[in-house]
């Protein structure tokens, strides 16, 4: 479901995190186009939600909020019931990152930590909205 998720800040306009869940890379060459859409519009963004085509298979959903903007790029397109729910996950992200980051002073360690609870926030995020996962804890 989820390819990958990216924090752009709007004040650089510089992908700070940038991250591979499903099978496309974000820094393959292919990739560079959508890249460089997605950036143009997170970075433009001042606050709310856009969600960008980017070809038949892939959408971006783009989060802003003050200082950054989250995007979750998706394999295939969904209702919007769980866009909203993403939409939430994206936020909550945004909001915690924004705690963590301080353009003025870039800490790669930090950086570093919070990608991986990031990670796991989506992680938790994907398992708890994977339709499946909640048929197999109906039947137990």
């Amino acid at each position: 479901m989820i390819e990958n998720a990216i924090i752009f800040s709007k004040d650089s306009g510089e992908a700070l995190i940038t991250t591979q869940i499903g099978d496309i890379d974000p820094n393959s060459d292919t990739f560079m186009g959508f890249l460089d859409q997605i950036k143009d519009i997170a970075t433009k963004l001042e606050k709310g939600i856009f969600k960008l085509g980017l070809n038949d298979q892939l959408i971006a959903q783009i989060c802003a909020e003050k200082g950054v903007s989250v995007t979750f790029v998706f394999k295939t397109s969904m209702d919007d019931k769980i866009l909203s729910q993403w939409e939430g996950v994206a936020k909550e992200i945004a909001t915690k990152f924004e705690k963590v980051y301080d353009p003025n002073n870039f800490d790669i360690v930090k950086i570093s930590e919070f990608k991986k609870s990031m990670l796991e926030m989506i992680e938790w995020h994907q398992k708890e909205l994977s339709p499946i996962d909640k048929m197999k804890d109906a039947l137990w």
